[in-house]
């Protein structure tokens, strides 16, 4: 009898676990069809980059495959990155990996100076007793 309710208790883990699983990768897709469309509206040759349905389904799961080997998990990263595409002077559709270049701050994104200026004061101050 105890074994009978320990693989009913298994058995509703696992489908509770299915159910989760399944849920988060609807949430993925929908996150992912809007970033798609948000980004063929701020790219009017997207349909260069896509022949087909297909090709441009194939794309979105690469993305969603580059995002997560990229660290790019926040709703927020993936905001940074669209504020970039926004300003970007192409017409053409970014790669996967230019659009996470822009998902990361950069330096002068979180109100530093570049690396350039930074090396520049530093060297110009580094004379000086603090």
């Amino acid at each position: 009898m105890n074994t009978q309710l320990l693989n009913q208790a298994v058995n509703q883990i696992k489908t509770a676990s299915q159910q989760a699983q399944a849920e988060l990768n609807n949430q993925a897709a929908s996150f992912v069809n809007d970033l798609f469309k948000s980004l063929q509206v701020a790219y009017p040759a997207w349909r260069q980059a896509f022949g087909t349905e297909q090709d441009l389904n194939l794309t979105k799961k690469s993305w969603i495959r580059a995002f997560a080997e990229s660290g790019i998990t926040q709703k927020e990263q993936v905001a940074m990155g669209m504020k970039k595409a926004r300003q970007d002077q192409s017409d053409f559709f970014p790669s996967s990996g230019k659009f996470i270049a822009w998902c990361k701050p950069s330096p002068e994104d979180l109100g530093l100076p570049t690396m350039a200026n930074a090396f520049r004061e530093a060297a110009n101050n580094s004379g000086h007793v603090l």
